[in-house]
């Protein structure tokens, strides 16, 4: 009987153990800090970013950029879905994939052609054809209505990732 409470107690610790490790990786995190300011930002693992490294030749080659979704760290090293292994002091340029960003863009890029040709019909209209007794109307209401919407639309397409230089030394990235 006491063997078995021994073995019960032992699968309890086991799972608990595991477990425990499986939240911690879930709420693991890399943080990025300004060495100025001290403010941070933290990335979560699963997240995409883009880096360049450091060129490790005297010739001054650039590498060029390179996308992975972190998936963990250990002592100065990040480590990615794929496999690769990165020191975090081999990254020069690091970049934060907004993933609200390529929705809004998804969403906006229909709105943007149909107002890009709205205002197109409209600036066609008031050139080609001039201010003929229903242009006179109609014209305002095009450019008014293709504007509005060509500029609404090409919003998300202003907005960037968060980015990050790290060969200035103004950010580091600092791993818990």
């Amino acid at each position: 009987m006491l063997n078995l409470l021994q073995q019960i107690n032992l699968k309890k610790i086991i799972f608990l153990f595991t477990f425990s490790l499986l939240f911690i990786n879930l709420n693991g995190q890399i943080i990025i800090q300004d060495t100025l300011s001290g403010k941070k930002k933290e990335i979560n693992f699963g997240t995409k970013i883009f880096y360049k490294l450091y060129s490790d030749s005297v010739l001054n080659i650039e590498i060029t950029p390179d996308y992975g979704i972190i998936n963990s760290s250990y002592n100065s090293m990040l480590i990615f879905k794929d496999g690769t292994e990165i020191s975090k002091n081999d990254i020069s340029y690091l970049e934060i994939e907004r993933k609200g960003l390529e929705k809004w863009r998804g969403i906006a890029k229909p709105f943007l052609v149909v107002g890009m040709g709205i205002l197109s019909k409209g600036i066609l209209m008031a050139v080609l054809e001039g201010r003929e007794s229903s242009n006179e109307q109609i014209v305002p209401i095009y450019l008014s209505i293709g504007a509005t919407l060509t500029s609404v639309s090409s919003w998300p397409f202003w907005l960037k990732n968060k980015a990050f230089d790290l060969s200035s030394k103004k950010y580091e990235i600092i791993i818990p």
